[in-house]
């Protein structure tokens, strides 16, 4: 569709949402970075405690030099601050109060604390990564923020067709690739689910208990693998009116 034939208002307020929705997300993984961002191993090395041993692991799977700027960053207390303004910035974005500048900031500072510590690498911090840089290119300030209430030219009842094809190609080749990554001979016959769910934390009887059975383990395999297959198919799946 063209930038006119993008229904007015509608998909404008939905980056509003969107804006204020996964922000929410990063959020939760900035919050508790002390312990999701390999803060408490970079200290530990720093101060030679027990938990070294953890720490140098760590030290030789990421990468050296970015490692030791992190440890000089926790002994002086910056990393802790750079989080809390990571936090800051986030909040901003959310509201859309100076977007651009906020989620920029956001992005850089964020894929930063990522790269420190390569034993930290997961998929979902990747794509936050990922999501937050888009967001810098697309217009999610116009509507349901506060820059469109303050500045009434930045207000518009139409979103371009391209931002939304851009955030939706994202979101789609991250579930389909995570569909075709479990489509390997472990993932079918249920692993590592029959190991990671006996071990869960989870406890309430009798529905912890199926954790253990077998069944339980390929009901969780072949579902992921389903809803990651077919989630961008059935998400852009209109049924007729």
């Amino acid at each position: 569709p063209t930038r006119a034939e993008v229904p007015a208002g509608h998909e404008q307020h939905g980056f509003g949402r969107f804006r204020a929705d996964n922000t929410r997300l990063f959020l939760l993984q900035v919050l508790p970075a002390p312990a999701l961002l390999g803060v408490a191993p970079l200290d530990a090395v720093a101060e030679g405690s027990s938990a070294g041993s953890a720490g140098a692991c760590r030290h030789h799977l990421g990468f050296s030099k970015t490692y030791k700027r992190g440890q000089i960053l926790v002994r002086t207390g910056s990393l802790q601050a750079m989080l809390g303004a990571a936090g800051a910035l986030g909040l901003c974005v959310a509201l859309g109060l100076f977007y651009r500048l906020c989620i920029a900031l956001f992005a850089v500072g964020y894929t930063y604390f990522f790269l420190i510590d390569q034993a930290q690498y997961q998929n979902h911090y990747y794509l936050i990564c990922l999501v937050s840089t888009l967001m810098i290119l697309v217009p999610a300030h116009r509507a349901l923020s506060l820059d469109a209430q303050r500045r009434t030219d930045l207000r518009s009842s139409f979103a371009p067709a391209w931002s939304l094809w851009l955030l939706r190609a994202q979101v789609a080749l991250v579930y389909f690739f995570g569909g075709v990554a479990k489509l390997n001979f472990d993932w079918l016959r249920g692993y590592p689910l029959r190991e990671w769910l006996p071990g869960s934390d989870f406890y309430l009887p009798p529905l912890s208990d199926l954790l253990h059975e077998g069944w339980v383990a390929l009901l969780f395999s072949y579902s992921g693998l389903l809803i990651d297959l077919l989630a961008a198919p059935l998400l852009l799946w209109r049924p007729p009116c």
